[in-house]
Order: structure tokens, then C-alpha cells, then sequence
């Protein structure tokens, strides 16, 4: 994935998809998992494929356990 295709904040990827900020953070940080519908606004938005989106937000899940296991 490139990172260069991602052409908004997350602030703007809401308002694009008409949801709230920190829901984009939670999908975005693998902490919640959209429904498919919500996953394809997301998509759309961030200017990525499903496949991509996923791989985004399970490489972020896995990075995120990792950083806050370590924290213990």
C-alpha cells in the first residue's frame, strides 16, 4: 500500500463517509473491525481498495497489541 494515496485527515475521511472521528481512529487502529458497507465508504475515501483497507487495519491491530504489550 502507499501511504501517498491517503489524501485526507481523518477528520475529512468522516465527514466524506458521515461518520464520527473517532470511529475512523478506532477502524483505522484495528480497534473495532467495520461492517463491509462502512469498510467500502472507507475505502472509497482513503483512495484504497478493501484488500488494502484491511491490510491497513490488521497491520495496525497487530502493531497496536505489540506497543501496548510492551508497555507492561
Amino acid at each position: 500500500m502507499n501511504k501517498n494515496v491517503i489524501k485526507y485527515n481523518q477528520t475529512e475521511i468522516a465527514k466524506l463517509c458521515g461518520f464520527d472521528q473517532p470511529q475512523v481512529s478506532r477502524y483505522l487502529k484495528g480497534q473495532m473491525m467495520p461492517s463491509l458497507e462502512r469498510a467500502y465508504k472507507l475505502s472509497k475515501a482513503m483512495g484504497m481498495s478493501l484488500e488494502e483497507l484491511y491490510d491497513l487495519i490488521m497491520w495496525n491491530k497487530r502493531n497496536n497489541e505489540v506497543n501496548y504489550g510492551s508497555q507492561k
